[in-house]
């Protein structure tokens, strides 16, 4: 009896560069070998090798990556998060050569069982909700509202209950919202590093929904101390993650760069 493909669990994350787009081919080529190079050099000051990553899919103006399933979710939402950061700022104070342009990133991190070398790519509902949270209003939103961040972290509710509120965070530092792409619906966490979001108003949209709620907008509601009611349910569906995906081989090797490769019309605009 042939039994159906068993997926493993991994922690993913994804980052795409704020207004690729709108740069010029020379711009674009500076900005693709910075990104590779500030996250090589943030993963080792955070003692990650990402060689060793079990697969990563280059995306031109980003990189969907799937770690190994003993990687330190810790160290990927603690040091690697703070070196990737200040890597960003290094390289956006330098203003080195003439195609220089500033790089600012969103980053999303979630973690769950997927089907890595599917037929065109990794395919799992959890991958896809990897890409929905890198696309999402609110990380967006978030970075847009602090012009002086380099950075904008948007994690699963996974990742925020079963990690970073255990110990292994500063849950402190998160701020809930949700994740809405047309009937599908989620709660996530951001994180900007070295700014204040718990007041940001251009966040208050995205006031996560109360258990038993329709999954459409509302205003906040307060609790009795006068602060936002921000619980809800964790809901997600999925398909696949396509494209030129290229796992490490045994020597960690990666090659090839794609672009945009993700399947579905769930994405949202840019």
């Amino acid at each position: 009896m042939t039994h159906p493909p068993m997926p493993t669990s991994h922690a993913m994350i994804a980052v795409d560069i704020e207004k690729y787009s709108g740069r010029n081919d020379q711009q674009q080529l500076h900005l693709q070998e910075a990104l590779i190079r500030v996250l090589d050099t943030a993963a080792a000051e955070a003692g990650l090798d990402r060689s060793t990553w079990t697969e990563r899919q280059p995306q031109g103006d980003g990189e969907f990556s799937w770690l190994p399933p003993h990687a330190h979710l810790g160290v990927l939402v603690g040091g690697f998060v703070r070196e990737l950061d200040g890597q960003l700022g290094l390289y956006n104070r330098r203003h080195a050569g003439p195609f220089w342009t500033r790089m600012r990133l969103r980053m999303a991190v979630h973690f769950g069982p997927v089907h890595l070398g599917a037929a065109n790519g990794v395919a799992g509902r959890h991958a896809v909700q990897q890409a929905r949270l890198l696309d999402s209003a609110p990380v967006r939103r978030a970075l847009d509202a602090c012009p002086a961040a380099d950075l904008a972290l948007i994690v699963s509710d996974r990742v925020y209950d079963d990690y970073i509120s255990q110990g292994l965070g500063e849950p402190h530092a998160y701020r809930p919202v949700q994740v809405r792409v047309k009937e599908h619906s989620c709660t996530a966490y951001l994180h900007v590093p070295g700014h204040d979001i718990g007041t940001l108003s251009v966040l208050n949209a995205f006031v996560p929904e109360a258990p038993g709620t329709s999954q459409v907008p509302r205003p906040a509601t307060e609790t009795s101390h006068g602060e936002e009611d921000w619980r809800t349910p964790f809901i997600v569906h999925g398909d696949q993650i396509g494209g030129a995906s290229h796992r490490a081989d045994g020597h960690g090797i990666v090659n090839a760069p794609g672009r945009d490769q993700i399947i579905g019309n769930w994405r949202e605009g840019h």
